[in-house]
């Protein structure tokens, strides 16, 4: 990518209304046609902005749904910097329009079809934040999977460097997703703690050059959070003192100059039973719970079914007491909600011994199992299981996030941002939680010695 765009659209979108609305609010005296002033701060890649978002604004100007004016703010080879730069503009009566605020907009004075490729897209990445590499990895992944066996189209049919951003700039003013910078501007990591990191990634080869800084750039990672990075020279913006996060390099180098893509989550209505051909969510699991397991899992169900009140719940049980199948009566409700469900653990052969079980127990319910190496990395559910770093690819997606070994690395780390549930979830939580409500399951000494190597 050869750099960005910041512009601004200054006017009034007047938007089209149904004629059944159109003649109701005519007997009532008002304008069939009501009108949105705005003053909108967008971006676009560089190289597709005259053929993309001119271009679309013209259209809605000729069409008579706005009348106003565009302007280019300004040009950078930096994401991060260009927003960072341009930040108070925000604070002078200018906004950066939400998703949903675009999606809304577009909807109502557009009918044009997002277009295959974009619907496939949106099916496929809802709910996650990716570089854009990954996002073509999709689109490779996708076009494969659509082609017939042996006819899978050649990459270099399609133009990566025109089509591809032409069309993902239309996905997001459409309010398909947010283009973010990659590092955010934020508080610095210590002096201490940055030194401390240099030493750690050198000693383990990740570390190849660059230089750790703290106070004279203060820089944030939108993936994981880390506010301890890395500068180096970069051929891309041309950059002597680019920064890249160290802590997420396992996922994929995020770096200043480059954008992170987040894809909105659909919206979801609630439904206290499933709808027209759904079918209700049911545990095959025929086990049977003790009496402690089942305290346990009544609590569960119990915290999930509140809507008001604690939002964390602590099981507090010895290793093999079932805390798995404890789960089954809670995922059954949610599930049944239509929520997204996340279990998550430090441990990759964990999710693996977890999959199986849980596909098991929930067999009609779509499962994504993500880990390193997974093929699964695209691939649509409503039940999520993943090794904690790849939960670093979500945000904001998930109604219900299950942690398990919450008190081993690397949540116990600052490696790991210390909201880290709290940033995969759909909506915020609130800050004010000063307890977690707890469940301390006890078992009974079984009176046999363990066998000693």
């Amino acid at each position: 990518m050869d750099g960005c765009i910041l512009y601004r659209v200054a006017g009034t979108i007047h938007v089209p209304v149904k004629k059944e609305a159109e003649s109701s609010a005519a007997r009532q005296g008002e304008s069939g046609s009501p009108s949105q002033p705005i003053r909108w701060l967008l971006v676009s890649p560089d190289s597709v902005f005259d053929q993309t978002d001119r271009v679309l604004w013209a259209q809605l100007q000729r069409a008579g749904w706005f009348q106003g004016q565009v302007d280019v703010v300004a040009r950078a080879s930096s994401w991060s910097r260009l927003l960072a730069e341009h930040v108070p503009l925000a604070a002078s009566g200018w906004v950066f329009p939400s998703a949903s605020l675009r999606r809304s907009v577009w909807q109502a004075v557009s009918s044009a079809h997002q277009g295959r490729l974009l619907s496939r897209l949106v099916q496929a990445l809802t709910g996650r934040q990716l570089l854009l590499s990954e996002v073509k990895q999709a689109v490779l992944e996708l076009q494969a999977t659509a082609e017939p066996a042996g006819q899978a189209r050649a990459e270099n049919e399609y133009d990566w460097n025109i089509r591809f951003l032409e069309t993902l700039q239309h996905g997001y003013l459409q309010g398909l997703f947010d283009w973010l910078p990659a590092m955010a501007p934020g508080r610095g990591a210590s002096v201490f703690r940055a030194g401390f990191r240099v030493r750690w990634l050198k000693g383990s080869g990740l570390l190849k050059g660059g230089a750790m800084f703290s106070s004279a750039t203060e820089w944030k990672c939108n993936r994981c959070g880390a506010q301890e990075v890395v500068t180096v020279a970069c051929a891309n913006c041309g950059r002597e003192d680019c920064a890249y996060c160290p802590h997420c390099l396992e996922m994929g180098r995020v770096k200043a100059c480059q954008p992170l893509l987040r894809w909105e989550a659909a919206e979801r209505q609630d439904t206290a039973q499933p709808e027209g051909n759904q079918k209700a969510v049911v545990c095959t699991w025929q086990g049977r719970l003790s009496p402690g397991q089942q305290a346990a899992s009544e609590a569960l169900l119990r915290f999930v079914q509140e809507k008001e009140g604690q939002q964390e719940f602590l099981v507090w049980a010895v290793c093999g007491a079932g805390k798995t199948e404890m789960l089954f009566d809670m995922l059954t409700y949610v599930l049944n909600q239509g929520q997204k469900v996340l279990v998550t653990s430090p441990r990759r052969d964990v999710i693996l011994e977890l999959a199986p079980r849980l596909q098991a127990a929930f067999p009609s319910v779509p499962v994504c199992v993500l880990y390193g190496g997974s093929g699964e990395r695209f691939k649509p559910g409503q039940l999520f299981l993943a090794t904690t770093h790849q939960t670093l690819r979500f945000a904001r997606y998930f109604d219900v996030v299950v942690i398990d070994e919450e008190d081993a690395f690397p949540y116990i780390t600052k490696l790991i941002r210390s909201d880290f549930a709290h940033w995969r979830f759909k909506t915020q939580l609130s800050s004010s939680i000063n307890s977690i409500s707890t469940f301390v399951m006890r078992v009974p000494h079984p009176g046999i010695s363990l066998n000693v190597p």
